[in-house]
């Protein structure tokens, strides 16, 4: 009882109601607009953009990325050549799970990784414990032009290579699926905001954003390697089935709590509300509706990504599907069109051999 008493402080302690986060936010929109120069005029953003971005070291930086976006793709390459394909071919997978199975167990790698980081920062390092804990406390010392420790700015060149590999990965390396397209405008929009937090000095709510993104993203790839390994060799192996849908039940459970609940309570209330407050005392926080409006549309994408999971737990109540798969997969969502037409026809033939008898 007691550790489920922690878990509860942990997952809503300090969290406002959304009710709260709502009117919070409209305040904060009000006293922007009512104080605050706009945003998307393009010869005032680019002016206070030159003005608050830090922009020194700009060169080398984005030469350090592009290295890791290309470190990111050359080890992903070996990894596949060397281990996973090897894997996937001793452990006699299907042919379709065999050529999606290294794209699943390279991301379950990075994630694993950045995550990693991301905890080390926020809950390994004192100075930044605020971040989770009390988020709108992130812009109580935000100065424009401050410094970015080294270990933030090397999380956060990792976090932004990844997806520069990412969209080549997406076009040239991964299955295609039915979200692909998103997936890809979700990379632009993880690299437009990734690099404006940091050259703006936003680093500690993007800090946030990337923590809470990345645990889903982790049990998503875990649970979609079990799912290729249920069936090897002709043969269903109960274990990894068994994973593959415990993993399905804590990714949609940490998806609707990270993603749908701490995401705008946290995230959204931070940035729509304890930015105003702090611009109120200083007047030196730029750009209040061009962040926001990212991080709303991150949020969307969150929202009609979770679409998905609640698709999948219809079908599968319903009965259209038995078991865990990737409904976005073009192969699954035919197969299970395949299915559902057979099941249909069965019935259909029942119903003539029945009335046939009755003659």
């Amino acid at each position: 009882m007691e550790y489920v008493q922690q878990l509860n402080t942990f997952v809503s302690g300090g969290v406002p109601s959304y009710g709260k986060t709502f009117n919070d936010i409209k305040w904060g929109v009000e006293y922007c607009l009512a104080n605050c120069s706009g945003d998307f005029q393009p010869l005032t953003f680019f002016r206070t953009f030159e003005r608050f971005a830090v922009l020194d070291n700009i060169g080398n930086e984005f030469g350090v990325v592009i290295a890791l976006a290309i470190f990111w793709t050359l080890l992903r390459y070996l990894l596949s050549f060397f281990i996973f394909e090897p894997i996937a071919k001793l452990a006699k997978l299907r042919q379709p799970d065999a050529a999606k199975y290294p794209e699943s167990a390279w991301k379950f790698i990075v994630y694993t990784i950045t995550l990693s980081l991301s905890c080390y920062i926020i809950f390994g390092l004192p100075q930044y414990n605020h971040i989770f804990y009390e988020p709108d406390s992130i812009w109580n010392d935000h100065v424009p032009g401050m410094r970015v420790e080294p270990v933030i700015s090397w999380a956060y060149a990792l976090q932004i290579s990844f997806y520069i590999h990412s969209i080549y990965a997406s076009l040239c390396m991964d299955a295609w699926r039915s979200d692909s397209n998103l997936m890809i405008f979700h990379h632009f929009l993880a690299i437009s905001l990734i690099g404006f937090s940091y050259l703006t000095r936003y680093h500690k709510i993007g800090l946030l954003v990337l923590f809470i993104h990345d645990p889903t993203d982790v049990v998503l790839e875990f649970t979609k390697c079990n799912v290729y390994f249920k069936t090897r060799g002709g043969l269903l192996y109960r274990l990894h089935d068994i994973l593959s849908t415990i993993g399905f039940i804590t990714f949609a459970l940490f998806w609707f709590v990270l993603r749908l609940y701490w995401m705008p309570l946290k995230i959204l209330h931070s940035a729509g509300y304890g930015s105003m407050v702090r611009y109120s005392e200083t007047g030196h926080l730029p750009f209040y509706f061009f962040f926001n409006t990212m991080l709303w549309v991150l949020q969307l994408i969150n929202a009609y990504w979770f679409l998905y999971i609640v698709s999948f737990l219809v079908k599968v109540v319903t009965g259209q599907i038995s078991e865990v798969d990737d409904i976005r997969e073009e192969e699954v969502i035919q197969r299970n069109l395949d299915m559902a037409t057979a099941k249909d026809n069965g019935h259909h033939q029942c119903h003539e051999v029945e009335g046939k008898k009755q003659a």
